[in-house]
């Protein structure tokens, strides 16, 4: 301590005794550690805490500095609860070689706090790659906490290398830097490794690659809390099994360069990956069981946000022999291939599924939603293909434009979006009778300014038409409206028969509705929004009880509505809600609850005005 400095050779705290303790505390204090050549110290050493030995103790404190060359924390079977503390800005150990935690022993520790830093080539946790003791070095943990305390790894992390049961924590904006990979469960005997990476500003970035178990099964990593993860190809589950995945919480990031696994070579058997609570995965090919061994695999996506996309829009989605399930969410990928028949799994229960081209050849039918939780499929252009239909359920949203390839029967909500052009089906569409279809109308090119479905085969109209104007577009009462057309088609709404007259849904104006030769058509626009000019108020009824007032109404408007007994002083009426009469017309009765008194009791005039904005 106190600025001194300290030179020695290979050196050992804890040989066969137990309660063995270093402290290095304070600026400039250094301890270093170097290789005894020809009666000189020269390079760096080795530095061994315990050997057989327990209770062991290196504290780094205060910006004191520890140099040595291999370090190993526990060399033996014996030597247990030996433990490392690197803490306080400016306090580091640096390793010229290689760190290796549990070479031998369990239940040893490395903790790096309040801004302490590690460096070192590799961090090896559970045995090094020459331990002879496969699977003895078990129970062993590291935590890196606290803004600015840093595992500097420049060669790779190996959380359970060799051993198994193994606990790293990243948390309260600590960081790992690791400059090439980092391994969880690296061999066979490292199972049940754990690695969690938590709260905001907690960050472990790799230059490579992550792979979370290796050959060792059971392995978790947890990013939670706002922690994130950078790498370039992740994996879990490379040729092990039930290796888990969880990315939870609003911030929470694992972000993948290139390419994301989940199960990779043979003997990769139900390996998960779960995205949950606003936390994001990102990635540019995302493939389920890329072998065709590696079976089982699942990605469940619930709350969370998914991508496999890139800026050229050519990321993959690809669920070859496992399944992806959306609860709820996001999942938005530039092409989507389930293409292994019916090991090609896709559970669209809830949620929102974009994308920009699909390919589904599964043995049966791509099902949108559940029936009960809302879902939404947007079609970013492109081509879509499902060689076995595709259904919308109830609650369900099918929207957007592009090719769409296959049969579509909706039950829910079918909505084309001219933003990503027309919507052009090669098959049939059958309408439900609880389905709804609606189109927005914003100017006169067909999946340009407004929506257009066009179908090879025919179109079985049922349930609801929804018309709606794009805010700032009215047209004019010549204009005619081609919102769909078919190679032939049948049925009717239940709102408009063909020829009838349909209220626009925001009640500013009606169409006259034509359908049944082979098209779906809108003229005869007719305004129905109010106007300076129509704006007028009535009296439909009047009595010594009430009075009932009406006016032309359109949602999206604010009224104002005054009474006055002399014309001379106007109070304002806080109305909490009209009533619709009739499309297109307000409704308010005054039956003195509002205003005081029954209008006409005291046998006194009563006036009334309405303006909107």
């Amino acid at each position: 301590s106190g600025g001194a400095k300290v030179a020695s050779a290979d050196s050992w705290i804890g040989r066969y005794g137990s309660a063995d303790s270093v402290t290095v505390d304070g600026t400039n204090s250094v301890w270093n550690i170097q290789s005894l050549s020809f009666g000189s110290l020269q390079g760096y050493g080795n530095l061994f805490l315990s050997e057989n030995a327990l209770g062991c103790k290196l504290v780094i404190t205060n910006g004191g500095q520890v140099n040595s060359g291999l370090a190993t924390i526990t060399r033996y079977t014996s030597g247990t609860g030996n433990s490392v503390l690197v803490t306080g800005g400016g306090s580091l150990w640096n390793i010229s070689t290689n760190l290796v935690v549990g070479d031998y022993g369990t239940s040893n520790r490395v903790t790096i706090s309040n801004g302490g830093r590690i460096n070192c080539q590799i961090a090896y946790m559970g045995g090094s790659a020459s331990s002879t003791a496969t699977g003895a070095a078990m129970n062993n943990s590291m935590l890196v906490t606290d803004t600015n305390s840093l595992l500097n790894a420049t060669n790779g992390v190996r959380v359970g290398s060799f051993a198994g049961k193994w606990s790293f924590v990243l948390t309260n904006g600590g960081g790992v830097l690791c400059g090439s990979g980092t391994v969880i469960g690296s061999q066979s005997a490292a199972s049940n490794d754990v690695v969690v990476i938590t709260g905001p500003g907690s960050l472990w970035t790799n230059s490579s690659t992550v792979t979370v178990g290796s050959f060792g099964a059971n392995n978790s990593m947890t990013i939670s809390n706002g922690g994130q993860l950078f790498n370039t190809r992740g994996t879990v589950g490379s040729g092990s099994a039930s290796n888990l995945v969880v990315v939870t919480g609003a911030g929470s990031l694992w972000n993948n360069g290139t390419d994301l696994y989940i199960g990779n070579l043979s003997g990769a058997l139900a390996n998960q990956l779960v995205v949950s609570n606003n936390a994001t995965v990102v990635t540019t090919n995302l493939i389920v069981s890329v072998s065709s061994s590696a079976l089982n695999n699942l990605v469940t996506v619930a709350g969370g946000n998914l991508f496999a996309t890139n800026a050229s829009q050519l990321g993959n989605l690809d669920v070859r022999r496992g399944t992806l399930i959306l609860l709820s969410g996001l999942v938005e990928a530039d092409r989507l291939f389930l293409t292994n028949g019916g090991s090609s799994g896709f559970i669209f229960s809830g949620g929102r599924l974009n994308a920009r081209s699909s390919t589904v050849n599964n043995t049966q039918p791509f099902v949108i939603g559940s029936g009960t939780n809302w879902a939404q499929f947007n079609l970013k252009g492109g081509t879509h293909s499902f060689a076995n239909g595709l259904s919308v359920s109830s609650n369900a949203w099918l929207t957007g434009g592009g090719t769409l390839s296959g049969n579509v029967t909706n039950a829910g909500v079918l909505a084309p979006d001219a933003s990503f052009g027309s919507l052009n089906i090669n098959g049939g569409v059958q309408l439900q009778p609880n389905s709804d279809l609606a189109f927005d109308i914003g100017g006169y090119s067909a999946g340009v300014n407004y929506d257009y479905i066009s179908a090879s085969g025919s179109i079985i109209w049922n349930g609801r038409l929804y018309v709606t104007l794009t805010p700032g577009f009215v047209p004019n009462p010549s204009d005619v409206f081609t919102i769909a057309q078919c190679a032939g088609d049948s049925g009717s709404f239940i709102n408009v028969a063909s020829g009838g007259t349909l209220h626009t849904a925001d009640n500013l104006g009606s169409f006259v509705v034509t359908y049944g030769s082979s098209a779906l058509q809108l003229s005869q626009y007719h305004s129905l929004a109010p106007t300076s000019s129509n704006f007028k108020l009535t009296v439909p009824k009047a009595g010594s009880g009430s009075v009932t007032l009406q006016f032309p109404f359109a949602f999206g408007r604010t009224y104002h509505l005054w009474f006055s007994t002399n014309l001379a002083s106007w109070t304002e009426l806080l109305v909490p809600g009209y009533l619709l009469s009739q499309p297109g017309v307000g409704q308010w009765t005054d039956d003195g609850s509002t205003t005081g008194s029954a209008p006409f009791n005291l046998r006194s005039p009563r006036f009334y005005r309405i303006s909107f904005e």
